[in-house]
């Protein structure tokens, strides 16, 4: 997504961001980055200002200060943004604890951006507040679409997060496929989008294939066209945009065949003849893989040839406890989301002894996991408040040292009986929230004529 927008009448305009800060200094930095940055850029000196102000114009994102002397402060802005206007709210703060954050998002913030200032910070956010909000915070899932264009998609800021982030704009335009490896559950999937986002093909379409408990035939028929036998299916469904094939290492023998023709441009049609340029490329594809793929070229299931093809640039994506540091931002971004929260719109959180357990476990199911398992203990939370006894009881067992090794295999991710136990815990409060939450059957209204029966 780009500056402008086309909702103010019918000539395309920039967007308009309002800057709310009691430091004159950081108001003026603000609004020239943004200026610079191609935004319109109004500010206020304290939140009443702000109201005012909002009141007299169109606005599409609010960047607001926390902590504010005098009146009101950021939250209490927060609040009132939210409740009298449709525009997301972006905090800065220099206060980054998790209560805060948790307490900001609950109220509807969009993100955080943390003093000192950092300029591609403060575009990153604002590029996925207005894409955010310009969708409704809703995208169709048939068909391929353009995901959030930012890094937050990736949630983290420890020195692995960072490399990988690196990387992502690294190699983001280079035209050639792309391997992006680890356990399951750390996010390849989101890795693909945030390369497709930061690429020149954001604004084509992104399509995600999983290889995995899929048939051969019905992989044949999602990745290639059978009536001619040439141009993938899915690469006309994705050209100018992103391909993503997930669990390609599940992909079976012929298949990687006939993907290692298409991707070295040698496939030739049904008739025999050879593919001609006039015949217009698909998509970039970007491949995600559990653990080690060459382990798999090793053990011969896996085509040395398309390995070599993809393997070109690889991003080996690093397990949740080696970025510990990571766990309580994740927390945060799967607490404030809207699925967790309860029917009457509770705000969840964290108490110190829950927080300081899920910071102790290593999570062999890496951030799947923890989504997991906050979701399980949001739904037997009391207010809102998750506290120790809410966690599955293998975590809260692990923490306490009953559970010694709780670390998978390395390349693997591969759950054990802890993982199993967690598995069967969350299958049993899903079955609790859904008997919940279906009404309970009434008997029949007995009608004229209808006999008693016992």
């Amino acid at each position: 997504m780009g500056n402008e927008k086309t909702t103010r009448g019918n000539n395309t305009q920039r967007n308009r961001i309002l800057v709310v800060d009691d430091e004159s200094g950081i108001r003026t930095v603000l609004t020239v980055i943004l200026r610079q940055g191609g935004y319109e850029a109004l500010s206020a000196a304290n939140a009443e200002e702000a109201l005012e102000l909002l009141e007299q114009e169109p606005v599409d994102l609010v960047i607001t200060d926390l902590a504010m002397g005098g009146g009101m402060d950021g939250l209490d802005l927060l609040r009132n943004v939210r409740a009298r206007h449709d525009i997301p709210v972006v905090m800065i703060t220099a206060f980054g604890t998790v209560k805060v954050a948790v307490e900001a998002m609950r109220l509807g913030a969009y993100d955080f951006i943390r003093k000192p200032l950092k300029m591609d910070d403060i575009f990153e956010v604002v590029r996925g507040a207005l894409w955010h909000h310009s969708l409704g915070g809703k995208r169709p899932a048939a068909d391929p679409v353009a995901p959030v264009c930012h890094f937050g998609l990736l949630v983290g800021e420890s020195p692995p997060m960072q490399r990988i982030y690196r990387l992502i704009e690294q190699i983001a335009d280079v035209d050639v496929a792309i391997l992006i490896q680890g356990e399951r559950g750390v996010g390849r999937s989101l890795t693909a989008k945030a390369i497709h986002c930061n690429s020149s093909r954001r604004d084509g379409p992104f399509l995600e294939v999983d290889c995995r408990d899929q048939t051969p035939s019905c992989l044949q028929q999602l990745l290639f066209d059978t009536e001619t036998g040439s141009s993938a299916d899915a690469f006309a469904k994705t050209r100018g945009g992103t391909l993503y094939i997930e669990n390609v290492q599940c992909l079976p023998i012929d298949l990687q065949d006939r993907l290692t023709a298409v991707l070295g441009g040698t496939m030739e049609k049904h008739s025999g003849s050879p593919k001609t340029d006039a015949e217009p490329s698909g998509g970039r594809v970007i491949a995600g893989a559990v653990g080690s793929l060459g382990a798999s070229v090793d053990a011969g299931t896996f085509s040395a040839k398309l390995y070599n093809i993809l393997s070109t640039f690889a991003l080996d994506l690093p397990p949740l406890r080696r970025r510990p540091e990571d766990v309580p931002l994740l927390a945060l971004h799967f607490l404030a989301r809207g699925e967790l929260r309860p029917e009457d719109g509770r705000a969840l959180r964290l108490d110190d002894r829950a927080l300081h357990c899920i910071r102790r476990y290593s999570w062999p199911g890496n951030v799947t996991e923890l989504r997991d398992a906050l979701a399980a203990a949001a739904a037997t939370a009391d207010d809102g408040m998750i506290e120790l006894n809410n966690l599955p009881g293998y975590i809260v067992r692990a923490c306490h040292g009953t559970v010694v090794d709780v670390t998978a295999p390395a390349g693997v991710g591969a759950p054990g009986a802890h993982a199993r136990e967690f598995l069967r815990q969350k299958q049993e409060v899903y079955r609790r929230i859904l008997h919940q939450r279906t009404p309970p059957r009434r008997p029949p209204v007995p009608g004229p004529g209808d006999e008693k029966t016992n």
